[in-house]
């Protein structure tokens, strides 16, 4: 985790968000831990507007939907989302809950058999792979 210099405000019609730490960062953004104005925990992930082709709007779009339409132990909850327009961060994002621990910290017991207490991000990658393996094995396109 890499700490920011100064904290950063993302609001929606219905929710402030303050991140302070970049947990992670893949091809098509980043996600930062913050919290909301109650103090819980959220992690943010933000597709970067400067990586987003219009695929991974699309990819990024189908990921938001998917979250929040399916309700699974194994699946993190989409809390908000919206669009950054700060000078430090720009782009759509949504907002789950952080959990403080990872899958390498806890003993993995199987593809469906995963605590809740794990990472938000990591059981947003563990459910992405095993909906990737149906579709997969189900001759779905994806």
């Amino acid at each position: 985790m890499v700490n920011l210099k100064k904290s950063i405000v993302l609001e929606t019609a219905f929710g402030r968000y303050s991140i302070e730490k970049i947990l992670g960062e893949g091809g098509a953004g980043r996600v930062y831990e913050g919290s909301s104005t109650d103090g819980s925990k959220v992690a943010v992930k933000v597709l970067s507007t400067d990586k987003a082709t219009t695929d991974k709007r699309g990819r990024f779009k189908n990921e938001i939907a998917f979250l929040t339409r399916n309700r699974h132990p194994n699946i993190v909850n989409v809390i908000d989302h919206g669009v950054a327009n700060t000078t430090s961060v720009s782009g759509p994002f949504y907002v789950m809950r952080r959990y403080d621990c990872n899958l390498r910290d806890s003993d993995v017991c199987g593809l469906v058999c995963l605590d809740r207490s794990r990472s938000s991000v990591a059981r947003f990658n563990h459910a992405s792979a095993i909906a990737n393996q149906r579709a997969c094995t189900s001759g779905s396109v994806h």
